[in-house]
């Protein structure tokens, strides 16, 4: 009879850990599945529509600009370099001015943009609070008025990314 009861104890155990890996699998699975059909989130976007201030900087002069948010210190800023220098050449063909604001003074923050191989001409070093900017990197698309008409916040995805182009 005890030979009997731990064979039934085996079935039992393997059965139960068999049933734990298909239900771990299918909860993998449908979570990956599920993040596919999620849209992307604009977390900035509680600042669509705010008026932003960056002194030395006009806004009138374009129909965008675009307003790099950036920290020598976020690592999320240095790993979304490629998409920025891809932003600064359609930028520039569409002759749309970029700026870096950086909490940083402007020697640290010059020195950061050129080892990332960014070419950006207007650098200014402003409290990231100032435009009520809670995270790094931020990006933001300013109209002719000032007003904050997109806005992105960390490192963008590929979809992310091919929004902020299609807003220039």
């Amino acid at each position: 009879m005890g030979t009997r009861f731990k064979r039934l104890f085996e079935v039992a155990v393997n059965s139960a850990v068999l049933l734990a890996c298909i239900l771990l699998i299918v909860g993998v699975v449908y979570s990956r599945v599920a993040s596919l059909r999620k849209p992307e989130t604009n977390l900035g976007s509680q600042q669509v529509g705010m008026a932003i201030d960056i002194p030395g900087v006009a806004w009138r002069g374009s129909k965008h600009t675009v307003v790099l948010v950036l920290s020598t210190k976020c690592g999320f800023c240095t790993a979304s370099a490629d998409f920025y220098r891809r932003l600064e050449t359609v930028a520039s063909e569409r002759k749309t001015p970029v700026v870096a604001v950086l909490p940083q003074p402007n020697d640290e923050a010059r020195a950061y943009l050129a080892n990332l191989h960014l070419s950006i001409d207007v650098v200014k070093q402003v409290p990231l609070n100032n435009l009520q900017v809670i995270a790094t990197p931020t990006l933001m698309i300013v109209n002719p008025d000032g007003k904050v008409s997109g806005s992105w916040v960390g490192q963008l995805s590929p979809v992310l990314e091919k929004e902020v182009i299609a807003k220039l």
